[in-house]
């Protein structure tokens, strides 16, 4: 009977320790916190009990490249653990990635080595289960076009060595049109003098204005920045609290939840606001000052490209390209719409300066009156503004 009893008592220790471990999971879920070893790109820092993970400024880095990577779709899984295998990234253990450890992606609490919209872009993408299996053969159009109808992705085959484009006909679709590469090349390039400024002066002078202008914004934007940090630092340190006075008894649950749910909700407030005022700020600004200069020479420099290259020049310059009959249609990225939208307008008041035979003005006035303060309004102090639904637009029908 007394062993009946020790076996009794010590069952009943170890089912209330295993209760304790697993509200403590809980809580920590709850709280946006992974319980146990941190993923690969993160180290645990931290007294014990309030351990937190951070990014690893090795592994950190790294791991951001191969989401950019994957979000390029040039990699399949396979092929992006193989290149970041080459380039150093291991686990805690030193150990290479598997592919199933690649492919884990969340969400939490701890901080983003990659921003939101690039989370939700690859999580899409890994969705739709349409990223390309390379191959030999690697047309410039491989997992970029899809069908305008149905929306499958275009197939791509040769004949007599040329490549042609059609639907796959995964899904119903009446579309049955051939398109051939070189045409629909041809449509593209099109497109791309549609974004050519008829003022190189003037685009010269908007790039050397948006780097002034981030320059006399950046101290008030980084002292705001501070603000929410520490705002957000606080409101962790008191969510921390609120868990040690339940676990002592000193509030109800009831009261915690409450408190902690206000406390959680001011954070993912905080946390949405700082993506505003993220680091990588400067280098938003000269990706948008790139895509700019890419606008002024995609024809040429996509010409002298390889097909890698090619289709990264059109996934910069449009976030959809379909598939139509004959016919190509885009969706121009945000930044490349404004672009597109300031080129035709500088186009109409360039073609109106030169008819008026009454216009006194100079060349010079005309650029500095007008041309620049057009050109200056393409966005404001905050690139996240670039982020702004696509405009449809239809390529005119080459025939």
């Amino acid at each position: 009977m007394n062993w009946g009893l020790r076996v009794l008592f010590a069952k009943n220790t170890i089912d209330n320790l295993r209760e304790e471990v697993d509200k403590g999971v809980r809580e920590k879920l709850e709280q946006g916190w992974l319980p146990g070893k941190p993923l690969t790109g993160y180290k645990t820092v931290g007294d014990s009990g309030h351990k937190i993970h951070v990014p690893d400024p090795q592994m950190g880095p790294l791991m951001r490249e191969a989401v950019e990577l994957y979000d390029s779709g040039n990699y399949s899984i396979k092929l992006l653990v193989k290149t970041m295998d080459e380039k150093g990234l291991r686990t805690h253990f030193g150990r290479p990635l598997v592919k199933s450890q690649m492919h884990r992606l969340y969400d939490g609490k701890h901080e983003p080595l990659i921003t939101a919209e690039l989370f939700e872009r690859v999580q899409q993408r890994m969705k739709r289960k349409t990223t390309p299996k390379y191959a030999k053969h690697n047309p410039v159009f491989k997992g970029t076009m899809r069908c305008a109808e149905c929306g499958g992705t275009v197939a791509w085959e040769t004949q007599r060595e040329h490549w042609y484009g059609h639907c796959n006909h995964f899904k119903p679709c009446s579309q049955k049109v051939y398109m051939r590469q070189e045409v629909a090349e041809e449509q593209l390039l099109k497109e791309f003098s549609e974004l050519v400024s008829p003022s190189p002066d003037v685009i010269e002078w908007v790039k050397v204005t948006l780097r002034t202008k981030y320059e006399a914004d950046m101290e008030a934007r980084m002292a705001l920045k501070k603000q929410l940090k520490d705002r957000h630092s606080q409101l962790g340190r008191r969510v921390d609290i609120l868990y040690e006075d339940r676990l002592d008894g000193r509030i109800s649950v009831h009261q915690y939840d409450k408190m902690h749910k206000e406390a959680s909700n001011e954070q993912k407030m905080i946390a949405q606001k700082l993506e505003d005022f993220e680091e990588d700020y400067l280098a938003v600004l000269e990706k948008g000052i790139d895509i700019l200069d890419l606008s002024q020479k995609a024809a040429s420099i996509y010409q002298s490209k390889n097909d890698t290259d090619r289709r990264a020049i059109l996934r910069d310059l449009f976030s959809n390209i379909r598939l139509n009959g004959n016919v190509i249609e885009v969706e121009r990225s945000p930044l490349v719409a404004a672009i597109a939208k300031k080129v035709q307008k500088e186009k109409e008041l360039r073609n109106t300066f030169e008819q008026t035979i009454s216009n006194k003005i100079t060349e010079e006035e005309f650029v500095d009156g007008t041309l620049s303060p057009l050109w200056l309004g393409m966005r404001d102090s905050n690139p996240r503004s670039w982020d702004q639904n696509p405009v449809p637009y239809r390529l005119a029908n080459p025939q």
